[in-house]
């Protein structure tokens, strides 16, 4: 027995001479007051004796509280350092007390040692977001109106208070716009408008507002949805179209909308510019008012239709009426001249005909002088006739008659005439030469000319029935 407990005796002082790893965990204070909105850093102070690796955990701990590290190597005489993190955001309850325990403990000796912190979380030194609202148009092309209530709870004043509003979905952020509040006295709430356009084609669904609001050393956040909803959104675009002979317009209807819609294009056209209406046939029309129906455009998708006034037919027609008086005044209004034989008979050897050779003064004007002449071929000879006598001058290639008349009043008829005696016969017709007349109408010398006389008379065949 004296044995056993001097050998309990001898152990009990070796183990109680061995070095023991000690583990201490410090902190500045152990309550702080932390504004929502704003971060607070709170130094750990780690100290060990011995090389050693520390586990650290926080008991009650929230999203808002965040540790540097959870794990050290600690060495001998160093003192090594974490750092607590505590960021309220503006959704945490406010005005209590939040318990967080610290643990550090050896992960090979088990020494631990713990300290309680208390956090205050107040809302009563801050520039908060009271609330958000948003109105307008919820679809393409439709303008949406943000507001956002702002309010100082400190009792000082500030200044230059950032609001930025995020307009994003699911695909991420569409537009960015943002505002700033110049200075907001203690307890006063003002509005930080904000206006976007919602882009064309954007697609039905859920959207949000992301709201981020800074001032000097606090920053909160805030989110609101709302849904943009199905709608074809028809944009028209009118564009002149360039026209000699009348006006007209392009008109470009687009679906800035989600969805497949029909466009209806209206114009009043009056009664004078509905005759000479081109283009695009419209679809229906009643008392002066003209329809263009477009139906199925696909968002992002155009249609186009021409409307034109297009008075070309009435320009057509007046140009033909004056052409038509030019050539009355001009081409009608002349002498004039027609040449024709008298006599309707074959030719045969010695047989007289007569050719006449008539004139008509339609010039509206006296005529004082003319001079007509006509030309007879070899194969005739030439006698005298009743009326005007001629001037006769014999080639070897033919004949020329020359008469001189004048004083023709306006509206006057005159007829020259000769005979001719063919020197052989002919079982077919013969085209005489055109006869002309020259004359001075005002200082200009004019000339007509007739067209061909035929001479001589085919007879038709007699046909024998049995």
């Amino acid at each position: 027995m004296l044995n056993r407990a001097i050998l309990i005796a001898f152990l009990a002082a070796v183990f109680s001479a061995a070095p023991a790893f000690a583990l201490s965990l410090d902190i500045e204070k152990t309550s702080y007051r932390v504004s929502v909105g704003s971060t607070e850093a709170i130094p750990i102070f780690i100290t060990g004796d011995g090389k050693e690796t520390v586990i650290l955990s926080l008991n009650g701990e929230k999203t808002w509280t965040i540790l540097s590290a959870y794990s050290i190597e600690t060495v001998e005489a160093r003192k090594d350092n974490v750092t607590l993190y505590i960021t309220p955001p503006r959704e945490v309850v406010s005005g209590i007390n939040y318990k967080l325990t610290l643990t550090a403990k050896g992960l090979n000796t088990q020494r631990e040692d713990s300290k309680d912190i208390y956090i205050f979380v107040s809302r009563d030194d801050v520039v908060d977001i009271d609330k958000t609202s948003i109105s307008g148009d919820f679809f393409p092309t439709g303008n949406i109106n943000a507001k956002i209530y702002v309010k100082n709870y400190r009792s000082t004043t500030v200044q230059n208070v950032n609001v930025n509003v995020t307009f994003a979905s699911m695909n991420g952020m569409i537009k960015v716009e943002g505002t700033r509040i110049p200075v907001i006295a203690p307890a006063e709430s003002k509005i930080a408008e904000i206006n976007f356009r919602v882009p064309e084609n954007m697609p039905a669904g859920v959207y949000w507002i992301d709201v981020a609001l800074s001032s000097k050393d606090s920053q909160l956040s805030a989110k609101q949805e709302f849904e943009i909803y199905e709608k074809a959104v028809m944009i028209e675009k009118v564009s002149p179209v360039l026209m000699i002979t009348g006006h007209g317009e392009k008109i470009e209807v687009k679906n800035a909308g989600n969805i497949a819609g029909n466009a209806t294009i209206a114009r009043n056209i009056s009664g004078t510019g509905a005759w000479f209406l081109a283009g695009t046939k419209y679809s229906s029309s009643d008392k002066g008012s003209y329809l263009w129906h477009l139906n199925d455009i696909e968002p992002g998708k155009s249609a186009v239709i021409e409307q034109k006034i297009d008075y070309l037919p009435l320009v057509l027609l007046l140009a033909a009426l004056v052409a038509g008086a030019w050539y009355y005044l001009y081409k009608m209004r002349v002498l004039r001249v027609r040449k024709y034989i008298m006599q309707k008979k074959v030719i045969s050897e010695g047989t007289e005909f007569t050719v006449g050779v008539e004139l008509k003064n339609a010039t509206g004007r006296k005529i004082d002088s003319v001079t007509i002449k006509d030309f007879v071929p070899p194969v005739f000879v030439v006698k005298d006739s009743v009326g005007p006598k001629f001037i006769k001058r014999k080639h070897a290639y033919g004949t020329d008659l020359t008469w001189k008349l004048k004083d023709m009043n306006n509206r006057d008829e005159r007829i020259v005439s000769y005979k001719i005696v063919p020197i052989f016969g002919l079982n077919s017709s013969l085209a005489l030469p055109k006869a002309s007349a020259a004359y001075l109408l005002g200082k200009n010398l004019m000339r007509s000319l007739s067209e061909e006389a035929l001479l001589g008379h085919v007879p038709k065949k007699k046909v024998e029935r049995n």
